[in-house]
């Protein structure tokens, strides 16, 4: 849904669509309280790229990119992280690590 917010260079894309993050994922707990909280966390970038002076020529593309770098690197270590569980002994596998998948053993 269009967004009436305005956003920097008069467009009003809404921010959900261009910074969706994905609450669709198997396993995911409180998916209520993980959209209203990233709908705090939109505002809250919307407001920085609104009320911020930008002296970067295409502030919000190369913005756009930087999230998406992150998506993807925060993709890749989760990758990895499976593929650690999956081929670590579990007696090797780090104390820390291990907690995060504690609740997901059935």
């Amino acid at each position: 849904a269009p967004s009436s917010r305005s956003l920097a260079g008069g467009r009003t894309p809404s921010l959900d669509a261009r910074l969706p993050v994905p609450t669709d994922r198997t396993g995911l707990i409180c998916v209520e309280k993980i959209e209203k909280c990233q709908e705090t966390y939109l505002l809250a970038f919307e407001h920085y790229i609104n009320y911020r002076k930008h002296n970067i020529p295409h502030f919000w593309p190369k913005l756009l990119m930087k999230v998406t770098d992150l998506r993807m690197i925060g993709a890749c270590h989760a990758s990895r992280f499976l593929h650690m569980k999956v081929e670590c002994p579990t007696e090797l596998f780090p104390p820390l690590f291990l907690e995060v998948f504690e609740d997901q053993e059935v």
